[in-house]
């Protein structure tokens, strides 16, 4: 269990006209009441989860973690880029 973050809403869709899309919010009110979520066509770069990230209108609470983001493993603060390689077709 993490002790110290926000709860994070990330998910991957298929539309019909851009293909393969990454999904990304912060959870709980700011998905359900205030509909802040961005998507992003996959795959994602670096400089894109970035991005993602920071075209919330919540990121300033986000940022508000920064000092603690510091000790945090680099891979793990890149949800959206981690999953962004799902979308990848898989071989059959």
């Amino acid at each position: 269990m993490v002790s110290i973050g926000r709860e994070v809403i990330n998910d991957m869709s298929r539309d019909h006209k851009f293909g393969p899309m990454v999904m990304f919010g912060l959870g709980r009110i700011y998905v359900n009441f205030l509909k802040d979520v961005v998507f992003r066509i996959a795959p994602l770069n670096a400089r894109d989860a970035d991005g993602i990230v920071k075209d919330t209108k919540s990121y300033t609470l986000l940022r508000g973690l920064e000092a603690s983001l510091q000790q945090t493993p680099r891979r793990s603060r890149r949800p959206s880029y981690a999953s962004a390689n799902l979308s990848q077709p898989t071989p059959r």
